[in-house]
């Protein structure tokens, strides 16, 4: 319970800066509390949407009801389109539909979106140089600015190459603006001395396939998983919903 709650104030910000350093230091080091970030955010995410689409379908049923409601019983026949409001209704209708499947994405999330939960980066207490960059590249990147966190992260890996975890998150970047081959690039240079992040790697390599919609090369990828890979469990959930 207590580690649910101490979520919960991280996600809705209610943490003061020194407890917030101190739990994203943790995130870093603890993949279990990682993994319980992820669920909990992907819970208020559903939530958010449910709402969302009860809103939608409430207001189609109102529509709907509108629309087709028993005209009186005068015995008087009324001509679908001889009435204004009639028509209205119909347009109405028709667009509420348009406007529940043009949003649908948002209800139902793409493959990618199942299975690329990012760990949070833990960055400001890597080093007291160059600070207020890490500050700001950490920021970015945990709100989903990846833009602005990749330009910030390019920085801090021309003071610290060998840095490979953040590196990894450097290609995380890439991937989340839509340049896949790039993050590979970037993801091929993490050597294989530090099996954590060399597996974090290989992971994010799955990811970029899936990113682009190609399965065939996704599924490659995750048979070159090591059946040592702290990710095999994840990989076994993606196969299955390829």
């Amino acid at each position: 319970m207590e580690r649910i709650e101490r979520i919960d104030r991280y996600l809705n910000g209610q943490m003061e800066k020194p407890e917030k350093t101190a739990f994203e230091e943790e995130l870093s080091q603890n993949p279990a509390l990682a993994k319980d970030l992820a669920l909990q955010r992907d819970m208020l995410h559903f939530l958010k949407n449910k709402q969302r689409r009860a809103q939608l379908e409430t207001q189609l049923s109102e529509t709907g009801a509108t629309f087709f409601k028993e005209a009186p019983r005068s015995g008087r026949v009324v001509p679908l389109f001889g009435k204004k409001g009639r028509l209205a209704a119909l347009l109405t209708l028709a667009a509420t539909i348009a406007l529940i499947l043009w949003l649908r994405p948002l209800f139902v999330p793409s493959l990618y979106n199942q299975h690329a939960q990012h760990p949070t980066l833990a960055l400001t207490e890597k080093s007291s140089q160059g600070s207020d960059i890490n500050a700001q590249a950490e920021k970015a990147f945990n709100t989903g600015e990846y833009a602005k966190a990749e330009d910030l992260l390019a920085s801090y890996l021309q003071q610290f190459p060998n840095d490979h975890l953040t590196r990894v998150y450097w290609a995380i970047c890439s991937m989340e603006l839509g340049h896949s081959a790039e993050a590979r690039k970037r993801l091929a240079l993490v050597p294989a001395d530090d099996p954590a992040i060399k597996d974090f790697a290989d992971w994010c390599v799955v990811l970029t396939y899936l990113k682009e919609g190609d399965k065939a090369g996704c599924k490659a990828a995750l048979e070159r998983l090591p059946a040592s890979s702290a990710y095999r469990s994840k990989a076994l959930e993606l196969s299955l919903d390829l």
